[in-house]
């Protein structure tokens, strides 16, 4: 059986809060995402299945990925998004605002998304560590 896109995706979304998310049609969301997704997929190490084994014309994996590889794919992803926020030129234009708007300093913002990402990327980074130890034959019973 294989894996649609959408089962990733929906990971992913449970992920984020983008105001923007609800501005794209259903069809620029798919297209953001497939595009997050694929940056992810070449970062990862593949645990049971090869995740470059897709089809993009049908919008799935041509395997069943295993609910890990998908939390995987979705946090990796969420690294992505998170880093697309952190490279952005408004972090590092100052922004002017009368005395009664308060802004966050650009350095706390940016500080802030690094943080974020990095956590995203060691909860994948643990992910498949725990994976790879619960499933290692070092550990089986002989």
């Amino acid at each position: 059986m294989n894996t649609s896109y959408n089962k990733v995706f929906l990971a992913f979304l449970d992920n984020v809060m983008d105001f923007d998310f609800p501005k794209m049609s259903d069809e620029e969301l798919s297209a953001y995402c497939t595009r997050l997704m694929n940056h992810s997929i070449t970062k990862i190490k593949p645990l049971e299945n090869d995740l470059t084994q897709k089809d993009d014309l049908r919008r799935m994996f041509l395997c069943e990925l295993l609910d890990i590889e998908i939390e995987i794919i979705a946090c990796q992803m969420t690294a992505e998004w998170v880093s697309q926020k952190l490279y952005n030129t408004q972090l590092v234009t100052m922004f002017l605002g009368t005395k009664d708007e308060k802004f966050n300093s650009q350095a706390n913002m940016i500080a802030a998304l690094r943080g974020l990402r990095d956590d995203k990327l060691a909860e994948a980074h643990t992910l498949r560590r725990d994976w790879a130890y619960q499933n290692s034959e070092l550990l089986e019973d002989e």
